[in-house]
């Protein structure tokens, strides 16, 4: 009986040795893709915050947007969205052309623009 319990817990230990540091190899590399996806979202979700600060601040007046309780007007009356403001950026030279077709960026703006003009309700 004795031997049987030591074999049978020797067998779970080593089995166990072996399974979870591939149990580790995987939540690690799952993590880290994970990770990446967020880093990536995390940039855009910035630099689109950037831009829409930048805008309200004016300082995209001279591309013809307009500046702080006027950008939140045009924004809600539908004369300026989230495209217009990134290539009015791309006009600028504050981002790159490429920007024009990062849908993702673009969402992101808009989702910007969007609490921009729920802030000012609530």
């Amino acid at each position: 009986m004795m031997r049987h319990l030591t074999v049978t817990t020797l067998t779970a230990l080593l089995l166990s040795v072996g399974v979870i540091p591939t149990i580790q190899t995987e939540s690690m590399a799952s993590n880290q893709a994970q990770a990446e996806v967020d880093n990536e979202s995390g940039i855009h979700s910035t630099e689109a915050f950037d831009l829409v600060a930048r805008a309200y601040r004016g300082e995209l007046t001279a591309q013809g947007i307009p500046s702080y309780y006027e950008l939140e007007q045009a924004y809600e009356a539908g004369e300026i969205d989230a495209e217009t403001l990134v290539n009015k950026a791309i006009e600028g030279g504050i981002l790159p052309p490429a920007t024009a077709n990062d849908a993702g960026y673009i969402t992101a703006v808009t989702l910007h623009l969007d609490r921009l003009t729920q802030e000012r309700g609530n």
